[in-house]
């Protein structure tokens, strides 16, 4: 999978979404966190906020893992500028 080079990968994302949807949530932890930090440029109290904790999935997830651990490896999530973004996958199966 490639990222910026050469534009977007050729996903079928109204299809994934669909096939997603038998994927289930068996447990999870998340919950919101409000984080704030200073910003200088702006000289006020900027937003961080973002989810966190735990979830475990189950059911046909074989043809997101290549999106899951692109993700894990290059810290898709938000913010990651700040240290904030992080995945990490474990495969229990």
């Amino acid at each position: 999978m490639k990222s910026y080079n050469g534009g977007e990968p050729p996903l079928d994302y109204r299809g994934l979404t669909q096939r997603a949807e038998v994927v289930r949530t068996v447990d999870s932890t998340l919950h919101w966190n409000n984080l704030k930090r200073y910003s200088n440029r702006q000289k006020q109290k900027t937003p961080l906020d973002g989810m966190m904790g735990t979830i475990t999935y189950e059911g046909a997830l074989g043809e997101f893992w290549p999106l899951i651990e692109f993700c894990e490896k290059t810290n898709v999530g938000a913010k990651t500028a700040f240290g904030l973004g992080e995945i990490t996958v474990v495969k229990l199966n």
